[in-house]
């Protein structure tokens, strides 16, 4: 489906308001909050609400689920690194079935990489969160401030009985 066109403009506010954000804040992983802005942006702004509530919500509930996960997996590397790929596959097997639910396998697989790379830390977890919360912040600004076009209304049946 061609979107239509104000939502590339709509889409282009959001990535513009946080890249603007991130260079204010000098937010660590700034590409968190730019490709949230710009993948949750929709035709309307209920459509862009949902998938942003969708998008900060499972994000949440990944992290919280990673983190356990990561207490319970420690020192067992074999075992990170296959339920890394295991949420690799599921978040590819939901893609097009469940937004919510690939959302949700994005954020395991993102954090045990971070894990299986020796990067982990729970900082990285809330960095996540705050800036898939700043994308989707912005993504809603930008589709209040860029309407959709209403469509034409059709003209009144001419009167009489």
């Amino acid at each position: 489906m061609i979107p239509g066109p104000r939502t590339p403009w709509r889409t282009a506010l959001a990535a513009l308001m946080a890249v603007g954000i991130a260079s204010l804040f000098a937010l660590p992983r700034a590409y968190w909050a730019i490709l949230t802005s710009v993948i949750v942006v929709s035709e309307t702004w209920k459509e862009s609400r949902r998938k942003v509530l969708d998008r900060v919500g499972t994000t949440a509930l990944g992290c919280g689920i990673a983190w356990a996960l990561q207490l319970a997996t420690a020192h067992l590397p074999h075992v990170e690194l296959g339920l890394m790929f295991l949420f690799v596959y599921l978040a590819v097997y939901f893609r097009g079935a469940s937004y919510p639910l690939m959302t949700f396998f994005i954020t395991l697989y993102v954090a045990f990489l971070f894990l299986v790379l020796g990067e982990w830390s729970g900082h990285i977890l809330m960095v996540r969160l705050y800036e898939t919360a700043i994308g989707g912040a912005t993504a809603l600004v930008a589709a209040a401030l860029v309407r959709p076009r209403k469509a034409p209304q059709p003209p009144a049946a001419a009167g009489g009985t």
